[in-house]
């Protein structure tokens, strides 16, 4: 079945088939959970999942800049002259096997 529904000025063309029988009993389940409509069980599935996936997006960058700040303060307690790459020497052999 397809629906138009108006969003932004325009009308839209709106419909899903599920075909695949683990995905249908999926939602049925977590329909069942919440006491709610197929429809609003997977929009509540999606949207859950989204923000999840920005939320992991900003969690890594803010990881990322922690890691980075603290390898500055490493850089800082190790002194001037030293480099990442003699941190890493003292670290790995020649293979690049833990010493």
């Amino acid at each position: 079945m397809v629906d138009l529904y108006r969003g932004y000025g325009r009308f839209h063309l709106m419909g899903l088939n599920i075909k695949n029988s683990e995905t249908e009993l999926l939602i049925r389940e977590l329909a069942e959970k919440l006491h709610c409509s197929l429809t609003a069980a997977v929009t509540d599935a999606v949207r859950t999942r989204l923000s999840e996936l920005d939320g992991s997006e900003a969690d890594r960058k803010a990881e990322a800049r922690r890691l980075l700040e603290m390898w500055g303060e490493l850089g800082a307690m190790l002194g001037p002259g030293l480099t990442s790459e003699n941190f890493t020497d003292e670290l790995y052999d020649e293979r690049g096997l833990p010493k």
